[in-house]
């Protein structure tokens, strides 16, 4: 549900609705009301186009519960999915602005901003060209796989009948691992 909510209040952002960077009489038009134009608002000043990227491990945990499956390590996966939410915000940045973009920041938003400071000051300007789409290329690999990893998407280790005989592992873990 919450992550319906999240998808419903970014897919109907509207910079002009009320919310709290933005005191104005007019009325709501995001989908979710008044609490997805805020939500929507915050998520595109901080992570611009790459808010739509944020909701992808949530709807893969909300599968994942619904299905009786209760994903593990979920400090790491919530470290990996906010470092892969920067690094995939500063993908997006690399783009280039359109004059029609409402935001003063670029299309990754803040967070794509400051990790593409990095780059700037190394280079002397906001990456360009040629230059944004190697960097984009490159800051893309990391951001899958921190993705990946906050998803729980893992490499399952193979069981063998020699762990079986081993006492390693049960028959029903064979079992189990078959189904």
């Amino acid at each position: 549900a919450v992550s319906a909510f999240g998808v419903v209040a970014l897919a109907t952002w509207n910079v002009a609705d009320p919310s709290f960077s933005h005191a104005t009489a007019n009325p709501v038009t995001n989908a979710a009301g008044y609490p997805g134009a805020v939500f929507s608002d915050i998520a595109m000043q901080f992570f611009g186009l790459g808010a739509f990227f944020a909701l992808i491990p949530a709807v893969v945990w909300g599968i994942m519960l619904s299905s009786g499956v209760m994903p593990t390590h979920m400090g790491r996966r919530g470290s990996a999915w906010f470092g892969g939410l920067l690094l995939l915000s500063a993908v997006v940045g690399c783009m280039r602005v359109p004059s029609t973009w409402p935001l003063p920041s670029g299309l990754g938003g803040i967070a794509g901003d400051m990790v593409l400071k990095f780059p700037a000051v190394a280079t002397g300007g906001y990456p360009a060209g040629w230059l944004a789409v190697l960097l984009a290329l490159l800051l893309t690999v990391p951001a899958t796989g921190l993705m990946l990893f906050a998803c729980n998407f893992r490499r399952r280790e193979s069981r063998s009948s020699s762990q079986l005989a081993r006492g390693q592992i049960s028959q029903d873990d064979l079992d189990e691992d078959a189904e």
